[in-house]
């Protein structure tokens, strides 16, 4: 048994004795230290386990170090638990397009005649003991847009009606009776057998609904209500008020059955393109003063208001505050994946006078992370190819004496731009030629203006009716 006291260590019996020193580690210990059964300098033994002690903390560092903190990871846990989390009703809108009313009445335009039986379908009806074969031959002049009390998806649409009325007396419709002649109360029937001067109002509940499509995107759509408030108020030049009334009801009759019967097919107002890089919790279709808007959620940690009834200029109009613009940037930059070692966070988008300053703080991806801030100043263009575009004009590093930026902040750069350019581009109507409800429509992006924190994309449609032949592609065709 080896026995050990403050100040020496002492030996089995028979062992060779060596000159005594203070040593306060066990007697093993030194022996396989010394390969011997000797006592061992207190120096030499502490030496031996600093260095030990040292390769424990280098290899504890190494450890460390191989852990990086990710310094956006709270804000990504955030964003995903709000991707699925319920709206509350009445949101706020985030971003808005209005479709001016001008623009609607070409897009109302097949759906609403062919309710009137302006493709030639003819009724009959008695006024006055005389059967008359009526056929409508209307032209959409106006229409208007206002909320349905009843139905908070749902507008009542206004129709201004112009063009004329094909009447004719006999039960074969034949014209063969005078231009005019006498009716109750001395009055005169004129152009009978002749297209008649047609003015009218038309009143109808239409449900707006967004229905998704294949491959991405989303198309806003007007459904005909059965059960809302349907009208006609019609004027014929030169017939008495008997005469208008007779046929005002004619028309509205033959309206209500062709509703009810849902004969109106579901007719498209407007397609948007697929998401892109960001997230649409809802969508939300409501009458505006000069048309209708579509109102936006999206999936972002923070956005502005949008203008509830921004100027269209007979066109459409997408109006994006800047707080929103900045959601969506960040929003995209949190759902990526860093670049070479380095995450992006957007923290400050200024828009005014067609110009933009975002500033872009780049984190690298350590134990102990650190950023650099970067602003990034230039102006909104629209492309040859009619698509929006973020022009940049300068970048320059924050606080860094005015050096140049390196590699990594140039494609963080890029990528930033280019993911907000597709965000904003999620929210315009598609910029395409497509065919809407046996029209040829062409959507463009005519102008993008911010102004006081708010991007707005002006754009238009035509209606190409019929289109050049050669100008169509193969999908055109289908």
């Amino acid at each position: 048994m080896i026995s050990v006291s403050s100040s020496v260590l002492r030996l089995p019996a028979g062992a060779a004795r060596q000159p005594e020193s203070r040593c306060f580690v066990p007697h093993r210990a030194c022996y396989e230290l010394r390969r011997g059964p000797v006592l061992c300098p207190l120096s030499s033994v502490l030496r031996r386990l600093s260095s030990v002690v040292f390769a424990i903390l280098l290899c504890a560092a190494a450890s460390c170090a191989g852990k990086p903190i990710d310094p956006l990871a709270a804000d990504r846990e955030r964003l995903l638990a709000l991707e699925h989390s319920p709206l509350e009703a009445g949101w706020p809108s985030q971003a808005t397009v209005l479709l001016s009313d001008k623009l609607l009445a070409a897009r109302a335009h097949e759906a609403v005649t062919s309710a009137l039986a302006q493709r030639g379908e003819s009724s009959r009806v008695r006024v006055l003991g005389m059967e008359l074969r009526v056929i409508p031959r209307v032209e959409i002049e106006r229409i208007s847009f206002a909320p349905a009390a009843a139905c908070p998806s749902c507008v009542v649409l206004s129709a201004e009606l112009g063009g004329g009325v094909e009447v004719s007396i006999g039960a074969a419709g034949a014209p063969a009776v005078p231009r005019s002649g006498p009716t109750a109360g001395n009055e005169t029937v004129a152009a009978l057998g002749q297209q008649i001067g047609l003015r009218a109002t038309t009143t109808g509940t239409v449900e707006l609904f967004v229905t998704p499509l294949d491959g991405g995107g989303r198309l806003l759509q007007a459904r005909a209500a059965p059960e809302g408030e349907w009208g006609v108020q019609l004027e014929l030049d030169g017939l008495s008020e008997e005469w208008n009334l007779g046929l005002s009801q004619l028309l509205e009759e033959q309206l209500r059955e062709t509703v009810a019967l849902r004969r109106i097919p579901d007719f498209d107002l407007e397609q948007l393109p697929a998401e892109g890089p960001l997230r649409i919790r809802d969508l939300r279709a409501r009458a505006a003063p000069e048309g209708l808007a579509v109102d936006f959620a999206f999936a972002v940690l923070e956005a502005g208001v949008a203008p509830s009834a921004p100027d269209a200029r007979d066109g459409w109009v997408a109006a994006v505050p800047a707080e929103t613009a900045l959601g969506l940037a960040r929003a995209a930059a949190l759902r990526a994946d860093s670049i070479d070692g380095h995450a992006p966070e957007p923290i400050r988008l200024d828009l005014d006078a067609d110009r933009y300053a975002l500033t872009l703080r780049l984190w690298r991806v350590a134990p102990k992370p650190t950023y650099r801030d970067f602003v990034i100043e230039g102006h909104f263009a629209r492309t040859a190819a009619g698509e929006l575009a973020l022009e940049v004009d300068e970048t320059r590093e924050i606080g860094a004496g005015g050096r140049e930026i390196n590699p990594v902040a140039i494609l963080t750069r890029a990528r930033i731009l280019q993911t907000l350019e597709q965000s904003l581009a999620a929210v315009m109507p598609a910029t395409q030629r497509r065919r809407v409800a046996g029209h040829w429509i062409e959507v463009e992006l005519l102008e993008p203006v911010a102004r006081e924190q708010v991007l707005y994309l002006y754009g238009t449609a035509s209606i190409l009716s019929p289109p050049d032949p050669a100008a169509l592609t193969p999908a055109d065709a289908e």
